[in-house]
């Protein structure tokens, strides 16, 4: 591979992706895969209401067997995120579903109290801005406000806090029954980092502090909110800051921590050829004996573990079973490693 030029490794990219190509969808194939007997594959997800192929209508089917470095390509091709035209990322594929989290452009729905919009991650702030404005908390002082509160009384909020120059859904329930006031924020993330919460209440004469860590995204908060663990002041002692006039005010500091973790992303398709070697590589389709890309036919123990013909391996050097070249799997595998 080191002896390949840029222009070669492009164009074994290319060729892999339009041999991997779903004949529906048109883009990479998903595993699991349904194939016919003719080698003709497309995605579980695609061919899941076909009663045949959709080349040349023979029965698809979902048993198949075909060796491990076969699903490794799948995994690993690289792609182009889906969620906008305007996004530009394009990686690996273990790399694109990471992304995908953290994309700029992808869906996102409002959070806040009876509110149905949804959209791209990158309009959010502006649909809170204009349609919810008593339900943000900008960065400027992280003062929440709340009119018309009650200890004694149910509440549930969503507010959206922008800090760090980052997103954040910020959950505050009234719980009567457990007589405690519970907060959850959640991170909206453009990259991967920890962050902790602290919500500080405070008068002349009493002050009142709790940190606890920021939640990822993905949480069931209706669980959450089940839980004794989270930030929460009683709601006896609620009373003592809340103003004649109903209104609850505390302050809301977000900080990170001090473990960062940078999202891998890729700005270019290919800005070198370092990394189209890393793709190559990272698909793992070497031959464990010869430690090359394997070269077809193939022959492949009862696991698919798979080694190049002539390497004449008869034990498998992973998995120490025997190894022949009887062992069938779709021609297409060669024509991909071809």
């Amino acid at each position: 591979m080191e002896n390949l030029s840029l222009v070669d490794m492009i164009k074994a990219l290319t060729a892999i992706e339009k041999t991997l190509e779903c004949i529906i969808c048109l883009d990479s194939l998903k595993l699991p895969v349904l194939m016919c007997s003719n080698n003709h594959c497309v995605c579980s997800s695609c061919g899941k209401d076909l009663k045949g192929c959709p080349s040349c209508q023979t029965p698809l089917a979902s048993n198949i067997r075909y060796p491990l470095a076969f699903e490794n390509i799948l995994k690993d091709i690289p792609g182009q995120c889906e969620f906008s035209e305007h996004c530009k990322q394009f990686m690996l594929g273990s790399e694109l579903r990471e992304h995908k989290k953290i994309c700029r452009y992808r869906p996102i729905s409002c959070k806040i109290v009876s509110c149905n919009w949804k959209g791209s991650f990158h309009t959010l702030l502006h649909h809170v801005k204009t349609e919810h404005q008593d339900c943000l908390i900008d960065n400027k002082d992280g003062v929440a406000v709340f009119y018309d509160f009650s200890p004694n009384e149910l509440y549930y909020s969503v507010k959206l806090v922008v800090a760090l120059n980052c997103l954040f859904w910020m959950y505050t329930k009234n719980d009567v029954t457990k007589r405690k006031y519970l907060v959850i924020l959640t991170y909206l993330p453009l990259e991967v980092i920890d962050f902790t919460s602290e919500i500080k209440f405070a008068t002349e004469n009493l002050k009142y502090d709790y940190k606890l860590r920021v939640l990822n995204q993905d949480v069931n908060i209706d669980e959450i909110l089940s839980k004794d663990y989270l930030l929460f002041i009683p709601s006896d002692l609620l009373s003592y800051f809340i103003s004649d006039k109903k209104k609850l005010m505390y302050k809301i500091n977000i900080s990170e921590n001090e473990s960062v973790i940078e999202a891998q992303l890729t700005e270019n398709k290919f800005q070198n050829d370092n990394d189209v070697k890393r793709i190559l590589t990272k698909m793992d389709v070497l031959c464990p004996c010869c430690k090359n890309i394997l070269k077809p036919p193939l022959n492949t123990c009862k696991n698919y573990h798979s080694f190049c013909n002539r390497c004449e391996v008869t034990t498998c050097l992973l998995c120490d079973t025997a190894v022949t070249s009887d062992r069938k799997y779709p021609t297409f595998v060669d024509n991909l490693l071809k």
